[in-house]
């Protein structure tokens, strides 16, 4: 198991390589567009041109459960929409955070 440390770390080095890379967000093209799995890592990095909207807890084993806090792979296709940005903030053991970002 990962330490929060680990995690923490991890998610800074993401943070500056996606900012030093210029990453952009992956944008769907429809909605639920499963191409959302090719979302790059951009840690906590907003590209400009862009604004956060909200963030999804997600399910990264493909094992969950409907019921369990985090989304599974089906239920975040659900909230994905088309023209909408997606890129992973912060990657756990078992979860991720993905957020969803708009043009500006």
């Amino acid at each position: 198991m990962m330490s929060l440390e680990s995690i923490i770390a991890e998610n800074d080095k993401t943070t500056q390589e996606a900012r030093r890379k210029g990453l952009s967000p992956y944008i769907a093209l429809q909605d639920g567009d499963e191409g959302i799995k090719k979302a790059p890592r951009l840690g906590y990095f907003v590209p400009n041109g862009y604004e956060s909207v909200q963030e999804f807890f997600v399910d990264s084993t493909g094992w969950k459960r409907e019921s369990e806090p985090a989304l599974t792979f089906g239920q975040l296709l659900k909230k994905v929409r088309e023209g909408y940005g997606y890129g992973i903030v912060e990657c756990g053991q078992f979860q991720l955070y993905v957020r969803e970002y708009k043009r500006v």
